[in-house]
């Protein structure tokens, strides 16, 4: 998990509007880059795929890889002609990929920026809203100018309960990874499961790694109790990392071949 880690900014040291003006944001509409993606979706749907046109790190996340967070965060305080430029580079790039993803033929888009920490957001629900929703919007409206009905997901790691109606707003129509050490599942599945699709809620922090596989195999029961049985997809919120014990990645599939077979 190198990128977890080894964070280059390429542009941690511009200072001045005029410099990242200059700065050699990529072209993505030759069409050598992007001809290709008609025949790839086609050739796994042949083989029976749901295909995924996935464009998470979608602005925010793109725009402080680019600059460091806290230099992205003192753009948008202290220089918001250049944090604002900055980011209309960014989405539209990402428009063009939703574009080109949507006439391809994909079955969802999966887009998404981390909101949310342990216990509470990167940034307030006003910043959010300001900053970044616009964005959000412009994209999945991108590609429903294609295809009005595609649906798209979106990622969030930690608690970001507080713009999930925003989101919604936005047009997304599915939540992941819905984490069940940041959120209350059964709040969210309550209050939002009318709108939305559920992709995660097995821990990672918790439940996969440092439990048994009774454990792993009943918590993923009452998982699909409460964000089920309809509108969700179980399984483990992010990467599996070394230290869980093959033995309960055993009990998710079974629990989950299982148990959904035993709801239907």
């Amino acid at each position: 998990m190198f990128h977890f880690i080894h964070i280059q900014h390429p542009m941690r040291k511009l200072e001045t509007l005029e410099e990242l003006k200059a700065y050699p944001f990529p072209d993505l509409t030759p069409p050598e880059r992007h001809q290709h993606l008609e025949a790839e979706v086609a050739a796994l749907h042949e083989l029976g795929y749901f295909v995924i046109g996935f464009m998470e790190w979608t602005i925010f996340d793109i725009a402080w890889h680019l600059r460091g967070m806290e230099n992205f965060f003192y753009d948008i305080m202290l220089n918001p002609p250049f944090g604002r430029y900055l980011l209309e580079r960014i989405v539209e790039r990402r428009e063009f990929m939703a574009r080109r993803h949507a006439e391809a033929g994909v079955d969802m888009i999966k887009i998404g920026d981390d909101l949310g920490c342990q216990t509470n957001m990167l940034m307030s629900p006003d910043m959010y809203r300001e900053w970044i929703k616009p964005y959000h919007a412009r994209v999945i409206a991108a590609a429903r100018e294609v295809r009005p009905d595609i649906p798209i997901c979106y990622h969030s790691d930690g608690n970001c309960y507080d713009v999930i109606s925003d989101l919604i707003e936005a047009g997304v129509t599915t939540l992941n990874p819905v984490q069940p050490e940041c959120l209350d599942l059964a709040q969210v599945k309550r209050e939002f499961g009318k709108d939305l699709t559920f992709w995660g809620g097995i821990g990672t922090q918790t439940t996969m790694p440092f439990t048994t596989p009774d454990e792993v195999y009943e918590t993923v029961q009452r998982t699909i109790d409460t964000l089920g049985p309809t509108g969700y997809f179980p399984c483990p919120t992010h990467v599996l990392e070394p230290e869980v014990p093959w033995e309960n990645i055993e009990a998710y599939l079974r629990a989950v071949d299982e148990y959904s077979t035993a709801r239907v």
